[in-house]
């Protein structure tokens, strides 16, 4: 990856539209070890913050969720995981057939953010 590619991990950090959507998913895959989750799963996880007022309303539906990990993606933060997925119906396999890890790079940019942000909370 060059040093643009690199730059672009940053993007989601940038205030603007859907923001905090990006944080949190980012939060979601850097808060476990070797996170391996498909876009229902991460949708099932955003609820909670929906509900919450992190999140904007709706962010937290699966047709919104996988337009925002596939832009991670393109950022570079995730990338496409590689492990079967087991489905009852066509549906079921098509939500769940794609998942996503985070990067390794994606973790440290996601570290020093928190970092950061709880040194901007302590002032």
């Amino acid at each position: 990856m060059g040093a643009q590619g690199r730059l672009q991990l940053f993007a989601y950090l940038q205030p603007g539209r859907n923001h905090r959507t990006y944080l949190a998913i980012m939060r979601l895959f850097t808060s476990t070890l070797l996170a391996d989750l498909s876009a229902g799963e991460v949708a099932t996880a955003l609820a909670a913050d929906e509900r919450a007022g992190r999140i904007d309303d709706g962010e937290s539906q699966v047709d919104v969720v996988i337009p925002r990990l596939r832009q991670l993606v393109e950022w570079g933060n995730l990338v496409l995981g590689r492990r079967e997925t087991v489905a009852a119906s066509i549906a079921e396999f098509q939500q769940g057939s794609m998942r996503y890890q985070v990067s390794k790079l994606a973790v440290r940019v996601q570290r020093d953010e928190i970092g950061r942000a709880s040194c901007r909370e302590r002032v």
